[in-house]
């Protein structure tokens, strides 16, 4: 009972055939420029190959609820398509189902739980290629996932043009590439029912905010870091253009920040062990990287094609393993960054000759004694929530003060490690970043302090004080000179 050709015109109507019509067949209306509307009924479970290809004028659709298999190429060239629905029960699509559909801008995905067919082609270069439902020609900029959406296919809106997304609480999991190279996303919200991420699911290069829903328990964003993490192996898997990376993170994942072009620097603190493959390429306003005395690992490319990079400073005394996708250890020819020449690798004064001589290490043109190991302290806040001091460039072992002050109206709660002494004493033994966390609050701090920002911090009796127009404050804005 499949359709397989299209003759002059027909209807789907109760009464006109004594057989129920089950499927469309491959190339059933292949070619039909005067076909605009069609209404399928719900005894259709598959449409197949190319079933619609070059229907120019077909502008209106609606696929059954009864549907299952949605072919390669089904609404290919149908370039008068400006919508469609995809229904609850379609568990198999072919790639390229709507490609070239030029005025397709908006897409609900209702599917329940997606498989993609043959959407990646493997090329004798090594080269993968993908052919999703969608991401070939179309102008989709409104993609809409329904309520009873549980996992979201690889490479479902790879490269599509959309501004944003919402998640259900229905979604379990997201498959490798499903939001790749979605430029115009710039936030994005991870769900609690969410417990699998694929493999450079978001890597956009555009994001700002990422949400980790508080009740996932596989997934975190701790202490508002802007990243998700993975909570079992503290692995940072995905990061944006504003993540402050925790104290607490012992890996950086592959890719988790490749292709943010506005990234100048990046603070990889002391608990950081190891960074995968492609973990900061493509970063073209990277200009300088610290490597924490931790990492012992890093993967390939993962400082690759940052065109402007050309220093990292590398505290670990000894040179830490290059690896390659397959986590092998590489006995030489890594390509850590993209011109051994351009960037000058610093390295502890005793680990000079064992930097020199080491497979991968060694292809740096220029290997320089670092005199002293340094660390950056950041700390910052809301410059419109309060102000904070103590950051800067420190020599290991040095005892640094803290101190966060808030504005009128303000409150400091917390760091963002969670630690809430303020002010705060911490000896540095790498890079450290940390925020200020203040709150509202209703009750008014004395105007003379708060609303003038001309500040200088001094320290009196061993505690971290404000000095204002010759008077002194403590850090809650109350005045005690």
């Amino acid at each position: 009972n499949i359709l397989t050709n299209f003759a002059h015109k027909i209807a789907f109507a109760s009464g006109l055939y004594t057989y129920s019509v089950t499927g469309i067949g491959n190339r059933a209306f292949d070619g039909n420029t005067t076909l605009s509307s069609v209404t399928l009924p719900n005894t259709i479970t598959s449409i197949g190959d190319y079933a619609f290809v070059s229907c120019t004028h077909l502008s209106n659709i609606m696929l059954p609820n009864a549907l299952t298999y949605l072919g390669e190429g089904a609404f290919y060239l149908c370039s008068s398509l400006e919508s469609i629905v995809i229904p609850e029960n379609v568990s198999l699509m072919g790639k390229g189902a709507f490609s070239t559909c030029s005025n397709l801008h908006n897409v609900v995905w209702n599917a329940k739980n997606c498989t993609p067919y043959d959407w990646f082609e493997h090329r004798l270069d090594g080269t993968t290629y993908v052919i999703a439902p969608f991401n070939v020609g179309t102008a989709i900029n409104s993609f809409t996932f329904g309520s009873t959406v549980e996992s979201i296919p690889a490479a479902l809106c790879f490269r599509l043009q959309i501004q944003s997304i919402t998640l259900p609480e229905s979604v379990t999991s997201i498959g490798n590439y499903a939001f790749y190279d979605c430029s115009g996303l710039t936030s994005i919200a991870i769900p609690e029912s969410v417990t699998s991420i694929g493999e450079r699911t978001f890597m956009t290069g555009k994001l700002i905010s990422i949400v980790v829903e508080s009740g996932n328990k596989v997934y975190d964003s701790r202490n508002n870091c802007n990243a998700i993490i993975e909570t079992a192996t503290n692995t940072l898997i995905q990061g944006c253009q504003n993540t402050i990376i925790p104290n607490s993170i012992t890996s950086i994942g592959y890719g988790a920040f490749a292709g943010y072009e506005s990234l100048s620097s990046i603070i990889i603190p002391n608990s950081v062990t190891s960074i995968g493959d492609y973990a900061f390429a493509y970063c073209n306003g990277l200009k300088s990287v610290t490597l924490p005395s931790s990492i012992t690992t890093i993967g390939n490319y993962a400082f690759s094609d940052c065109e402007q990079l050309s220093e990292i400073r590398c505290a670990a005394k000894l040179p830490p393993r290059i690896v390659d996708e397959d986590g092998n250890i590489m006995s030489g020819g890594a390509k850590l960054v993209s011109d051994y020449n351009a960037v000058t690798l610093y390295v502890p004064c005793e680990s000079q000759a064992a930097y020199y001589t080491h497979a991968n290490w060694g292809l740096f043109n220029t290997i320089e004694c670092m005199d002293e190991n340094k660390y950056t302290v950041a700390v910052t806040c809301n410059a419109d929530e309060g102000s904070v001091f103590g950051a800067g460039t420190y020599v290991e072992g040095t005892e640094v003060t803290l101190a966060a002050i808030p504005n009128k109206g303000y409150e400091f709660i917390q760091w963002s490690d969670g630690n809430t002494d303020n002010p705060r004493k911490i000896v540095v033994t790498g890079d450290v970043n940390l925020a200020a966390i203040f709150t509202k609050v209703n009750t008014a701090i004395d105007d003379a302090v708060s609303d003038q920002p001309a500040a200088s911090k001094i320290i009196r009796n061993g505690q971290v004080c404000i000095l204002r127009d010759g008077k002194v404050y403590d850090i809650m804005g109350n005045q005690i000179q």
